[in-house]
Order: C-alpha cells, then sequence, then structure tokens
C-alpha cells in the first residue's frame, strides 16, 4: 500500500523537532535540590574523610591527642549504604577542610546517635549541641605547594618571594611529610599558596593560626616576614597563632609562605591551619528556637534543618518539631566553615552518619524519605541512588 507524503509537513516537523532539541541541549539542566556535599563514612579507616558529592569538601577528624588522628569508623550493618558511621568523643570534632560557599535555599540531614548516659541526655534536641556553622572570612583553600631545602639556601636564594620553579611540588596540608611524596625527610622545608582577601578586611590586623607544625616555623606574607614560632624541639605539637599586620596585605590576592624545620621524628604542617575571622567580623549562624523533643533518646535520630531564605524548620526522625519564621543565616559573607561536635565541648559524645547538604530547601516527602532507614538496621535498597 503506498502513502502520500506531504513533503512541507514534514519538514515542518523536522524543523520543529530541531528546533526543541537545540534549546534542550543548550540550556543546562539542574536539580531544583543538588546534593552539594556528602560524608558516609564508609571506607577504610582514613585521616581524611572524602566528599562522595564529587565536590572535594573533604572533612578531617581532629582530636586533642595527636598520637590518635584518625578516625574511630564503626561498623553499624547497614547494606546498599556501606557500613560504617564516625565516633566524636572526648573531645574530638570533624570539620570541613575548606569553606563552603552557602547558597541561599539549603537543607542538611544527617544521622546522630548520643552515647552519653541516659541521664545526660537532654529531652530537647537543639542542633547547637553538635553542630556549628560560622564565617570564614579568608580560607587556605587555594593548593599548597612545597620543596626541601637540604643545603639550606632558601632564604639566601629568595625563596620567601614564592618564585617559580619546577621544584614546588603539590602537597595535601595537613599531613606529616612522611604522608606524603616527601616522604621520610628532616631539615628545611618551604610551603607556599595563595589566599584571597574582601577589600573591606585588608586595611585590619589578622590572625594567622596553626593548630600545630612539627617543629619550627617561619611565616613570610607577600615576601615579607611576618612572625615565627622557635626556640625548642619541644615546640612541634604547640598550637600558635602569628599576628599579620595589615600593611603585609592588599586587597585581592596574597601569597603566603612557610618555612618549617624538624630535627627529629616526623616533620611538616601536620594539622589544619587557617586565618581567624577579624574582630567584630565573625558570624555564627543563629539556631536558636530550633530544638524538638527526641523520640529515640540514645538511638539513632535523622535530624535535618531546611532553610528556605525566609524561615528554617527542624526535622526529627521525618517529623517537623519546630520553626523560627527567619533565615537562619542573615550575614552577608556566605563563605562558612562546618564543625560537627565543636573541639574542646562536652556536651555531645556519640555517632554520626550520612551528612548531607542540598542546594535547595527541600520538600517534606523527600525528608521522609532520608528518615525511613536507621543506620543500625539492614536493609536491601540501593539507598543512595534514590536518594542523590
Amino acid at each position: 500500500m503506498l502513502y502520500h507524503v506531504n513533503r512541507r509537513k514534514v519538514f515542518a516537523v523536522m524543523l520543529s523537532f530541531l528546533v526543541c532539541l537545540s534549546f534542550s541541549t543548550a540550556l543546562p539542566v539542574s536539580s531544583a535540590d543538588e546534593l552539594l556535599l556528602k560524608w558516609g563514612f564508609d571506607a577504610e579507616e582514613e585521616k581524611m574523610e572524602e566528599d562522595l558529592s564529587g565536590r572535594d569538601y573533604k572533612a578531617q577528624l581532629q582530636r586533642r591527642d595527636w598520637r590518635d588522628p584518625h578516625p574511630e569508623r564503626v561498623p553499624d550493618g547497614m547494606q546498599g549504604r556501606g557500613d560504617g558511621s564516625i565516633r566524636l568523643k572526648e573531645g574530638a570534632s570533624l570539620r570541613l577542610l575548606r569553606p563552603l560557599e552557602l547558597p541561599e535555599k539549603w537543607t542538611l540531614s544527617f544521622w546522630v546517635k548520643d552515647e552519653r548516659p541516659l541521664s545526660e541526655i537532654p529531652a530537647d534536641l537543639n542542633p547547637e549541641e553538635f553542630l556549628s556553622i560560622r564565617t570564614r572570612q579568608i580560607g587556605l583553600d587555594r593548593p599548597w605547594y612545597f620543596r626541601l631545602d637540604p643545603e639550606e639556601i632558601g632564604r639566601d636564594k629568595g625563596w620567601q618571594g614564592g618564585e617559580n620553579g619546577e621544584e614546588w611540588e603539590h602537597i595535601e596540608v595537613p599531613a606529616f611529610w612522611h604522608e606524603t611524596h616527601v616522604g621520610e625527610k628532616l631539615g628545611y622545608g618551604w610551603y607556599k599558596t595563595k589566599f584571597y582577601v574582601p577589600e573591606k578586611h585588608a586595611e585590619t590586623d589578622h590572625e594567622l593560626h596553626f593548630e600545630s607544625v612539627d617543629e619550627q616555623t617561619w611565616v613570610y606574607i607577600n615576601g615579607e616576614y611576618a612572625g615565627e614560632h622557635t626556640g625548642s624541639p619541644s615546640l612541634w605539637d604547640v598550637p600558635f597563632s602569628i599576628t599579620v599586620e595589615a600593611d603585609l596585605l592588599q586587597a585581592g590576592e596574597n601569597l603566603l609562605i612557610v618555612r618549617s624545620h624538624s630535627s627529629d621524628g616526623a616533620a611538616g604542617i601536620y594539622k589544619p591551619v587557617y586565618f581567624k575571622p577579624p574582630p567584630g567580623s565573625d558570624h555564627r549562624m543563629n539556631m536558636r528556637g530550633l530544638a524538638g523533643n527526641r523520640t529515640t533518646a540514645g538511638g539513632w535520630e535523622h535530624v535535618a534543618i531546611v532553610n528556605d531564605g525566609y524561615e528554617a524548620r527542624l526535622y526529627i526522625n521525618g517529623r517537623e518539631k519546630s520553626r523560627v519564621d527567619r533565615d537562619l543565616w542573615s550575614h552577608e559573607e556566605r563563605r562558612v566553615e562546618l564543625t560537627f561536635a565543636q573541639r574542646g565541648e562536652d556536651n555531645f559524645s556519640g555517632l554520626l552518619d550520612e551528612v548531607r547538604l542540598y542546594s535547595d530547601a527541600v520538600q517534606d516527602e523527600k525528608i521522609s524519605e532520608l528518615a525511613l532507614y536507621r543506620p543500625d538496621e539492614d536493609w536491601l535498597q540501593q539507598y543512595d541512588e534514590d536518594m542523590r
């Protein structure tokens, strides 16, 4: 049987299809609740916690005892999602290693299990018990580079000015030298990185804080000497700060050079280094008013905080418990640091799992799905794929 074909109609249909295809491929498609960060705590014991969202927002467990720097991972019988959580106790905290740009609308979801005696667990769950979100005005989130100085010629050669050259190699910070490509070495070494200073803070002195360097340290900003932490090999585990005076800084990009020396044992910047916010500029997220009755005190609880830019809601185990009619983050600076179990505070001791940050205020249905399976229960569904 033969059919009559109207060529004009066929051409019009094809043209319409091509136009629609061109628009669909030219316009980016983005999820309304894009996953910005995910820590699953499912890998083998590591010093760093990798970001499973692919955005490289690594975290590090920090302890009071330097001899036990690795996260304590706890098997919990999960299937499909992994087989571990992380324990925060005895002054330990989990901290984001580089600042995160907080969107206007966001949702933070995680599982938490308080392991304190039941008599010490408050009836109401308050996120500020174990969670801190605050500004970091100047972040050291750029790559670090390093070179050894076995002949002690760096200062005479002007390495404090950070000249370029093949000798500078990328290095992970924080880490001991022996944990990097440098290997089992001692003596002098030089680090360099760049950081950005907002114009409004360029005329302010800043505190550059080192949680520890093994073992002595000299600091240079934009090629100029800023300060040092020297005098004894015993300084290797002593935190210290260097005051960077305003006349060493400039609005925009700046250069940081750190010269270190170790005579025995290990070596390097093995704990975090960061700028403290200038006086009056530090801003911590105000979560007052977000609290709700616990339903499983002493057991696993799913917590979600939803901020839509106008109001914020707290969910515990999938149910809304409280809300406040304001934006939790009203500060103009949106580069923030995220810390679970503030170091030095003894108000939380327990387990943490499945930390997720989304770039939108997700709907109640998804909160219910996120809270559907407890970490200590076996289940067979491919939960991760569904929740992305």
